[in-house]
């Protein structure tokens, strides 16, 4: 019996409601995750957020919002050089109010960059001839 909340016995609450949240997606077809717990003693709150499986929301935003940054669509998923490295655009963070780009090392190394549209734009100006 819990008589007042703290990092030890949230981290258990958390680890039972992943699980209960599993089942309920497994069930649906979904993905419903957790976000940050705030607590005190006595209460705690929490985002939960649920997703469809298969769906990229980095692509559909691009989809939605690539021209509010003036970028062409067909740059999604293209590659460019910065700092001897490449990396390919693979997404759109509208509501940032910087960086909005997501890139992607290439070869994936599971890290997604955050950067501005003037830095792409940048980029693609350089490779042009």
């Amino acid at each position: 019996m819990i008589k007042q909340f703290d990092k030890s016995n949230l981290n258990e609450i958390r680890t039972a409601v992943d699980i209960a949240l599993a089942g309920v997606g497994s069930q649906f077809g979904i993905k419903i995750d957790i976000g940050n717990i705030k607590f005190d003693d006595h209460t705690f709150t929490s985002k939960v957020k649920a997703s469809v499986v298969g769906v990229d929301t980095r692509v559909s935003e691009w989809s939605r919002y690539f021209w509010k940054f003036n970028l062409p669509e067909e740059w999604l998923h293209k590659t460019f050089t910065h700092d001897n490295d490449e990396y390919k655009i693979v997404g759109l963070r509208p509501r940032a109010t910087k960086n909005q780009i997501l890139l992607e090392r290439t070869p994936p190394t599971g890290r997604t960059y955050h950067v501005s549209p003037d830095l792409v734009r940048e980029k693609f100006a350089e490779m042009s001839p």
